[in-house]
């Protein structure tokens, strides 16, 4: 008796950290199975480019070229917008601040690379806010960060001075003396 009980323990933990691991295992696989355009929900995503990739400025492999992605590229940031034009389907991308088109057979999700940097808001005058730009050379709004607003905010890109943001699903452009770089350890993500 005296030894069956000094390995129950032991054996019921065995069993817990199995079941745990299994159940890990299955998250992340059926993770891995669901489609590239069932995870463009997300608010913040990631690419990482296939081969060489060309970044449209619209929809057709016509369009002028603004830039090129080198190969296995990763951390190419999605912004959230995704048009079907025939049969190809485009996603609009930023790779080192430059704002473009790119055929979603030419990427894939990027969920291994520690993309991104962290950033809070700081200097932004009591009661005011923090506007976000659609470009670092645009006068439109296309959201405002509240200056009381303590939670972290996910980098996509830079551009000089200007940083791209996700704030809770808006993605906009933010002039970077407002901004802190902080750890992702002090991140509640």
């Amino acid at each position: 008796m005296l030894l069956s009980t000094h390995f129950q323990k032991p054996l019921i933990y065995l069993a817990v950290m199995t079941v745990t691991l299994f159940s890990g295992w299955h998250a992340i696989s059926q993770a891995e199975e669901a489609s590239l355009e069932e995870t463009l929900a997300d608010n913040v995503v990631f690419f990482k480019v296939k081969g060489d990739t060309l970044i449209h400025e619209s929809t057709t492999q016509e369009s002028r070229k603004l830039g090129k992605i080198p190969a296995e590229q990763s951390c190419v940031a999605y912004l959230s917008e995704k048009k079907d034009v025939g049969s190809q389907k485009w996603v609009k991308i930023v790779y080192k601040g430059v704002q473009g088109w790119v055929n979603l057979g030419d990427v894939k999700r990027d969920w291994e690379s520690p993309c991104g940097k962290y950033y809070q808001i700081t200097n932004v005058p009591r009661n005011d806010v923090l506007n976000m730009r659609q470009s670092p050379t645009s006068d439109k709004t296309v959201g405002k960060i509240p200056y009381d607003y303590e939670d972290c905010l996910t980098g996509l890109g830079e551009n000089k001075k200007w940083v791209l943001l996700d704030y809770e699903g808006t993605k906009g452009w933010v002039y970077s003396k407002y901004l802190k770089t902080i750890s992702v350890d002090d991140c509640d993500i």
